[in-house]
Order: C-alpha cells, then sequence, then structure tokens
C-alpha cells in the first residue's frame, strides 16, 4: 500500500510543478506593444476615410485587424471572393444611429466612409458573413 502513495504524491508534486511553471510561463508572455508570430503573420490595418456630408469635413482613422469579415452579394446566387472584398470596401454611409462627430460641425453628422487598407498582413484571413445579424434565424447561403 506504501508504493502506491509514494505514487500518488509524486503524481501530486508533477502536478503542482507544472502548475508552477505554467504560472512562469503566463508572466513571462509578451507585454503589449510587443511583436508575436501571430501580429507578424496576422495583423494588418484599415484605414477608414471619412467625410461630412454636411460641411464637407474630413477625418481619418486606422484599425488593427487580424480577420475580415466580407459580406456576401445578396443579388447573386454564385460570387466571388473579389465580389465579397469589392462589397467590404465600397463606400457606405452611416446614417441616423450611426452617424459620426464632425471635426468641423461639431455634431453628428450623415457620414460617408470609404474604407481601404493601409498594411496588409502577410497572412489574410477571411470571415465570409453566410447570414445578416438582424436576423440570424434566415437561412444560410
Amino acid at each position: 500500500m506504501i508504493p502506491l502513495l509514494q505514487k500518488g504524491e509524486r503524481r501530486q508534486a508533477r502536478s503542482s510543478q507544472r502548475l508552477c511553471l505554467g504560472r512562469k510561463s503566463l508572466s513571462s508572455a509578451p507585454a503589449a506593444g510587443d511583436s508575436t508570430v501571430v501580429t507578424r503573420l496576422f495583423e494588418g490595418q484599415l484605414s477608414y476615410q471619412m467625410l461630412c456630408l454636411r460641411c464637407d469635413g474630413h477625418s481619418h482613422s486606422n484599425q488593427v485587424f487580424t480577420i475580415l469579415s466580407l459580406p456576401i452579394p445578396l443579388d447573386s446566387y454564385r460570387c466571388s471572393l473579389q465580389d465579397c472584398l469589392s462589397l467590404f470596401f465600397q463606400q457606405s454611409t452611416l446614417t441616423c444611429g450611426d452617424q459620426k462627430l464632425c471635426p468641423e460641425c461639431g455634431v453628428k453628422r450623415d457620414t460617408a466612409v470609404l474604407t481601404s487598407m493601409a498594411k496588409p498582413p502577410e497572412i489574410l484571413v477571411l470571415h465570409l458573413k453566410r447570414w445578416e445579424a438582424a436576423n440570424p434565424s434566415l437561412p444560410t447561403r
């Protein structure tokens, strides 16, 4: 019976050692801003040019991404990846609750937004949105 207890104690000691080693590796994780394999390979940057539709005031912002969620065109049964990318990057208009604060007017206004890729990632990951978020019970495309 004693050998079984010793085996159990050894197993518990190894488990505790792994737990401690795991904590050490967590504390040595890269700090914010440090480059990792994931950021080097998959991180890109989108650029948004915004235009106030009232006063023509311009603003610009950038956003880091690792995945592009592409809409699928509703008007065709078949479409290419190029069709999905064109739809994603086409100019859009933000209205109602989506309005942006205009830097010139100082109030929220309807805004035209043009999206472009400022820095493409080395590996581009695409997610095809097969249904609309407003009605997730719709059949998949």
